[in-house]
This record gives C-alpha cells, sequence and structure tokens, in this order.
C-alpha cells in the first residue's frame, strides 16, 4: 500500500512540441529523473505502467512520444515508412535522441529533480534511441536498454519488402547517418555511464548481435569499473519485454541513481 500518492502529469516540452508524461511520488523529496522511450509504433501511453513502478520506487519517470508517433504522429506516416523505411527510421531515432536533451533540459529546472541523477530506458526502437541518447548527453549517468541494438549498420542491408516496404540501395546520406550515429561508432562516449543491455537470444525481430558487439567493444572501457556495463542474454526470449527484465532494469537504477 502507497505511503503518498502518485502524481501524473502532461507536459508539452519546448522547442519542439514534446508532449510527455510524468509520474512521480508527491512526497516532498527530490528525485533522480528517469526517461523512457516505446517502441515502433507505440506511444508515450504505452509505458505507463512501467513509468509508475519507476514513481513508487522514488524516481520521477517521464515518459515521451518519439518523433513521428503518438500526439506527434503524421497522416501520411505509413506511406513514408513503405517509401523508404530504413531512412525514416533513423531519422525518428536520431532526431528523437536529441529530443531527450531537451527534456532534461525542462525537467532539472523542477526543485524536486536531482539534476545530477538522470537515466534514460527504451524498449525496441525506444532501446536503439536511448544508445544513442546515452552518447549524446554527458548529464545521463544510467541507461537500460532492452530489445533494442546499437547495431545499425543493419539499415544498409536488404529486407523483405512485403515485411519493411521499400528498402532502396543506401545513398551517401543514409551511409553518413549510419556512419556518424550508430552507437557502436560512438563506444567512447559511454563510459563511465552505467549501461545495462537486455536482449533475448531468440529475438528475430532485432538480432542479439549488435548488443554482443558492443559490449565486447566496451569491455575494455569498463576494465577498471566492471559494475557500470552488464549484458544480460535471455536464452528462451524473443522480442518482449519481460517481468524479469522490468525487475533488472529497476534494480539497475536504484543502485546507480537511487
Amino acid at each position: 500500500m502507497l505511503q503518498h500518492k502518485v502524481t501524473l502529469e502532461k507536459h508539452i516540452i519546448e522547442p519542439g512540441a514534446i508532449p510527455a508524461l510524468a509520474l512521480y511520488k508527491d512526497d516532498g523529496k527530490k528525485k533522480p529523473l528517469i526517461i523512457t522511450v516505446h517502441g515502433y509504433t507505440g506511444n508515450k501511453s504505452g509505458e505507463i505502467d512501467y513509468c509508475l513502478i519507476l514513481a513508487e520506487e522514488g524516481f520521477l519517470s517521464i515518459s515521451i512520444d518519439a518523433r513521428l508517433h503518438g500526439e506527434r504522429a503524421v497522416p501520411d506516416f505509413e506511406e513514408r515508412m513503405a517509401a523508404n523505411f530504413p531512412k525514416e527510421l533513423l531519422g525518428v531515432m536520431i532526431g528523437t535522441a536529441g529530443d531527450i536533451s531537451l527534456v532534461i533540459d525542462y525537467f532539472v529546472q523542477r526543485a524536486d529533480v536531482l539534476s545530477d541523477k538522470i537515466g534514460v530506458m527504451g524498449v525496441s526502437m525506444g532501446a536503439s534511441i536511448a544508445y544513442l541518447a546515452t552518447t549524446l548527453d554527458d548529464r545521463i549517468k544510467a541507461s537500460v536498454p532492452i530489445i533494442g541494438t546499437p547495431g545499425w549498420d543493419l539499415s544498409l542491408a536488404p529486407k523483405d519488402p512485403d515485411q519493411f516496404g521499400a528498402w532502396p540501395e543506401p545513398d551517401d546520406e543514409l551511409i553518413a547517418l549510419v556512419t556518424n550515429y550508430d552507437p557502436r561508432h560512438r563506444a567512447e562516449h559511454f563510459f563511465p555511464k552505467a549501461l545495462l543491455m537486455l536482449n533475448g537470444v531468440q529475438d528475430e525481430t532485432v538480432l542479439i548481435d549488435g548488443p554482443r558487439q558492443l559490449y565486447e567493444r566496451l569491455q575494455p572501457l569498463y576494465q577498471g569499473q566492471p559494475e557500470r556495463l552488464s549484458f544480460i542474454a535471455y536464452e528462451e526470449v524473443g522480442h518482449e519485454f519481460t517481468e524479469e527484465m522490468r525487475h533488472e532494469a529497476v534494480r539497475w537504477f536504484k543502485k546507480f541513481l537511487a
């Protein structure tokens, strides 16, 4: 039974008109800030249950709409994705990763936020966004990408058009996006942030290869503080955010932010 009620607020963050939901326990204490990002075709409301768990644990939890999703949706979303899925998806992920810095700017102005204790978490597409955001903003101290990948060069490989729509040959613009923003190419920007990667071995939607490669690249950087880097591969799990993953994420944030 909760001793304090959990408050739910809606915010529109400028610049960018970024819709956000904020959940926190109304106990008068200053709180670490955690920003969550949903998966492809999802929206901020889909993360409410998990944000509530974080709020009950003493965090100020924020759920935002990724670009072209939720309240930021556009009428021609399906047509745009069908025309050039990899470039459009990369645009969503890169743009939203940048938006996270604007969200941090907005919420650290609050008197109830501990500005030196900021985390980010994402699921599926949201995890890919979390990977990049972690490398872009040094105010992020802990990160938990779940069933997503930092391996963006997959966008350069041909895919089944019946599943993904048109997948044109990569042009110079797409190659430049992958070269500049693939989180594996930005490995030096992760340390010393506390990074927990959670993936299913049986995941056929987001392959586990990308997280494994990043983990191998990061291990030498974290050798002095190995407790700040963890990669858990769940043997019998596919593309799903399991209850055990939820518990692991909460434990990670409590360990490094609380």
